[in-house]
C-alpha cells in the first residue's frame, strides 16, 4: 500500500483516495473503489476518507444515491462517535451537515444543532469545501453556494473528508480531479498520476530545472528549479508580475522563496489537473481572475506572501521585504493612507512587521479605510497601528 505525501499539506494513505470504514462498523458497506457507501444500521454509520489535509483550501463531493438521513464534513484523526447513535458533528473534532435536517452540527452533544441549507433529495451533488486560512467550512448544493457553515475551525492534526448515514441512504465521494461544480480556489484531495500524466510533468519539470543549471552561479541546483529556471518558467505561463509569482507559489506549496522541489512541482499542478504549459498557462489565468474577483482569496494570497517572504526562526518580516510586498500587492492602490503609513514605518525605528500587524492592516483597511474617526483604540489593534492612528496621523497631516 503506497503513501503520498504533499509536505505540510496534504497526506494519503493508501494506492487512491477512497473511504475507509476507520470504525470497523460491521453495518457498513464500502464499494470496491472506495466511492460508494451505504449501512444496513438505524443509527448512524461514520466512514472517512484515507486523504488528510493538513493547509490550504480543500474540495470534495458526494453524489445523493438516495433520499435519506446522512451528515457530510471533516472529521480530525481524534473523531470518535460516541454512540452508536452519534455522527459527525457530534464531538469538537468533526463537523457535518445534514440537507435531510436542513441541521449543521459541530459539538452537538453541548451545542445541539442549528439551521443551514436547503433541503437535499436523490441525485443532488453536494459540495464541502474547508479553508484552513480562513477557518472556515462551506457548502454547496448543485453548484449553489450555500455560504459559511462553520467557523473558528482549527485542527493541528489534520481533517478527512467524512460522511455519517442512516439505514437506506446510498452516497457517492469524489475526491477529485474533475468535479460538476468546481469552486473557487480549492483543490481536490486526488494526489494519483497516470504514467502519460507524470511523464509529462516530469519533462516541463526538467527543462526548466535545467534552465537554472545552465544559467546558475554555482551551476547546480539540486532537485529543484529555482533562479533563472524559475523566472523563465513563471514568464512561459504568464506569471512574470511579481503578485503572479507570490500566486504561483501559494498554489504549488512551495517551501522556499522562488524554488520549487520537483515534489511541489508534479504533485501541485497535479492536484491541479494541469499537464502541459498550456493548461499552466490557462490555470494562471484562472487563478488572477479568482484573486481580483474574490475577497477572501486575496486575504488568502496576502497572509501567505509574508510567511513565505520570512527567514528561517524570523518573528519578524523585515521593513524593506515588507514594503516591497505591500507594493506588490497593490495595496497603495487600495489604500489612501498607504503614502502615510510608509512614512510612519520608514521615519520611526521600525525595522521590520510582525506577523499580527501584517493580517491587521488589511482588516484595518477594509474596516476603517482612511475614515480614521471611525477608529476605536479600545479594540485589539496591534500598537504599530494604535501609533500611527493615534500619534503619528495628527502630527502628519
Amino acid at each position: 500500500m503506497g503513501t503520498y505525501e504533499m509536505g505540510d499539506y496534504l497526506l494519503m494513505e493508501g494506492d487512491h483516495p477512497s473511504l475507509v470504514n476507520f470504525n470497523n462498523d460491521r453495518s457498513v458497506s464500502i464499494s470496491s473503489n472506495g466511492t460508494e457507501v451505504s449501512t444496513s444500521s438505524y443509527n448512524f454509520s461514520s466512514v472517512r476518507g484515507n486523504v488528510k489535509v493538513f493547509q490550504g483550501r480543500w474540495y470534495f463531493e458526494v453524489r445523493l444515491r438516495s433520499n435519506g438521513s446522512a451528515r457530510i464534513g471533516w472529521c480530525s484523526p481524534n473523531f470518535t462517535p460516541e454512540s452508536r447513535y452519534s455522527g459527525i458533528g457530534c464531538d469538537t473534532e468533526s463537523w457535518g451537515w445534514d440537507g435531510s435536517r436542513n441541521a449543521k452540527a459541530h459539538n452537538e452533544s453541548s451545542a445541539g444543532t442549528s439551521d443551514y441549507g436547503n433541503y437535499w433529495s436523490s441525485g443532488d451533488i453536494i459540495g464541502c469545501l474547508v479553508d484552513f486560512e480562513q477557518r472556515r467550512i462551506y457548502y454547496s448544493q448543485n453548484g449553489k453556494n450555500l455560504g459559511v457553515a462553520f467557523t473558528g475551525v482549527r485542527a493541528k492534526d489534520g481533517l478527512y473528508p467524512a460522511i455519517s448515514i442512516h439505514s437506506g441512504m446510498r452516497l457517492e465521494i469524489n475526491f477529485g480531479k474533475v468535479f460538476h461544480h468546481p469552486t473557487f480556489g480549492a483543490c481536490g484531495m486526488n494526489p494519483i498520476l497516470t504514467a502519460r500524466e507524470e511523464k509529462s510533468l516530469l519533462e516541463i519539470f526538467t527543462k526548466y530545472h535545467d534552465t537554472g543549471v545552465n544559467l546558475a552561479d554555482s551551476g547546480y541546483t539540486g532537485d529543484t528549479i529555482k533562479g533563472v529556471g524559475t523566472l523563465t518558467f513563471a514568464e512561459d505561463i504568464g506569471a512574470s508580475a511579481e503578485v503572479d509569482c507570490f500566486l504561483l507559489a501559494m498554489k504549488l506549496r512551495s517551501g522556499y522563496e522562488w524554488e520549487f522541489t520537483k515534489n511541489e512541482f508534479v504533485f501541485g499542478w497535479g492536484i491541479e489537473g494541469c499537464y502541459t504549459l498550456e493548461e499552466m498557462r490557462n490555470k494562471v489565468k484562472i487563478w488572477k481572475d479568482e484573486v481580483a474577483e474574490n475577497p477572501e482569496l486575496f486575504k488568502n494570497l496576502y497572509n501567505f506572501v509574508f510567511d513565505y517572504q520570512l527567514a528561517e526562526n524570523a518573528t519578524t518580516l523585515d521593513l524593506e521585504s515588507a514594503l516591497y510586498s505591500w507594493e506588490q500587492l497593490d495595496i497603495p492602490e487600495k489604500w489612501g493612507l498607504y503614502p502615510k503609513w510608509k512614512q510612519f514605518l520608514t521615519e520611526g525605528s521600525k525595522k521590520g512587521v510582525t506577523k499580527d500587524t501584517w493580517v491587521m492592516l488589511m482588516s484595518f483597511i477594509d474596516t476603517i479605510g482612511v475614515d480614521v474617526e471611525n477608529y476605536d483604540d479600545m479594540d485589539c489593534w496591534p500598537s504599530s497601528i494604535d501609533d500611527f492612528v493615534l500619534d503619528f496621523l495628527p502630527e502628519n497631516q
